[in-house]
C-alpha cells in the first residue's frame, strides 16, 4: 500500500521529466495535506487490533489452544454456530468477528488490517470507518450463516475484506480527488489483494470461508461508495450516522427473523447441552 501506511505514495517508475515530476510531487503533497486535515488522528484500527488480540489472549489464558483451539473453546468465546446463533444467541454474528482459529489465523488478519487500515481510516474518517468495519463484517457473518449453517464461524476476515472493499468503493467515486499515479497504485494494490484472496479462497473453499469474505467485500464496497467523501473533515459524518442507524435496524430485524437451525444428529431438547458455559 506504500512506504508509509498513513501517507502512502507510489514510487516513481523509471526516469521522468522534471516538469511532470514537479506536478506529481505537488499533487501528492496537496493530497497528503488534505488527508491529514480530514482525519488528523488514526486510532480505530489500533482499537480493533487491540480488541482482537485481547480476546485471543484471554482465550489462550483460559485454556484455549494457541495454535488450534477446540470447538468448545471457540464457542465459549463467541464463535458463530448456526444452531446456537438461531436459538437465542444472534449476538454471535458480531462476536465471531473477534474470535480466531489460532495464532496464525489472527496474525494474518491483523497484519493485513494493520497494513491498510490506517490509510482507509484517514480516507473515510474515524466513525465512518468503524461503521464500515462492523457492518461489512456482519454482512459476511450473515452470508456465512446462510451458506454454512452447521459450521463454526470465526475470524475478522469478512470485516477486513469489507475495509478493502470500501477502499475500492471510495476510489471509484472519488477518483478525481486523488492524484492519478496514487489512484492507479491504490487500485492495483487493493484489487490484487481482493483478487488473490478470493481465488485462494475458492481453491481452499473447504478451509477458508469464501462466503464471509465475499459478503464482507460486497458490504464494504456498498458502504464505501455511500460514505466516500471529499477530503474535508466530517464531510460524511451525517451519512455515516444514518448508515449506522439503518444498518443496525436491518441487523436487528434479520436477527429477529432467523430461521431456526437444528443441531445435527440430535433432538431439539438436547440443544442446551451444547451451549457453552463460562
Amino acid at each position: 500500500m506504500g512506504n508509509d501506511p498513513r501517507f502512502p505514495l507510489p514510487p516513481f517508475a523509471g526516469q521522468v521529466d522534471q516538469p511532470r515530476a514537479a506536478v506529481v510531487v505537488s499533487s501528492a503533497a496537496v493530497f497528503r495535506r488534505d488527508l491529514l486535515a480530514a482525519t488528523p488522528r488514526v486510532f480505530v484500527t489500533q482499537w480493533i487490533v487491540a480488541a482482537n488480540v485481547a480476546v485471543f489472549a484471554v482465550m489462550v489464558f483460559h485454556g484455549g489452544g494457541f495454535f488450534e483451539p477446540t470447538s468448545q473453546q471457540l464457542l465459549r468465546f463467541g464463535a458463530g454456530y448456526g444452531p446456537l446463533t438461531t436459538h437465542g444467541q444472534p449476538w454471535r454474528l458480531f462476536t465471531e468477528m473477534f474470535v480466531h482459529f489460532g495464532i496464525i489465523h489472527i496474525g494474518m488478519n491483523m497484519f493485513v488490517l494493520w497494513q491498510g487500515g490506517p490509510l482507509i481510516e484517514r480516507l473515510f474518517g474515524n466513525f465512518p470507518y468503524l461503521v464500515i468495519y462492523i457492518f461489512s463484517g456482519l454482512t459476511g457473518s450473515f452470508l456465512s450463516l446462510h451458506a454454512h449453517p452447521n459450521s463454526i464461524a470465526a475470524g475478522a476476515s469478512g470485516a477486513v475484506f469489507g475495509v478493502y472493499g470500501a477502499l475500492l468503493g471510495f476510489l471509484a467515486v472519488q477518483r478525481v480527488a486523488i492524484p492519478p499515479d496514487l489512484l492507479n497504485a491504490l487500485f492495483k494494490s487493493a484489487g490484487l489483494f481482493v483478487l488473490y484472496n478470493l481465488v485462494f479462497g475458492f481453491v481452499l473453499r473447504n478451509v477458508i470461508d469464501i462466503y464471509a469474505h465475499g459478503g464482507g467485500l460486497v458490504g464494504g464496497l456498498v458502504l464505501g461508495a455511500l460514505l466516500s467523501r471529499k477530503l474535508v473533515r466530517n464531510a460524511n459524518l451525517l451519512r455515516a450516522v444514518v448508515a449506522a442507524i439503518i444498518s443496525a435496524g436491518l441487523v436487528v430485524y434479520l436477527c429477529g427473523h432467523l430461521r431456526p437451525i437444528r443441531f445435527p444428529g440430535t433432538d431439539q431438547s438436547r440443544l442446551n447441552h451444547f451451549i457453552p458455559r463460562s
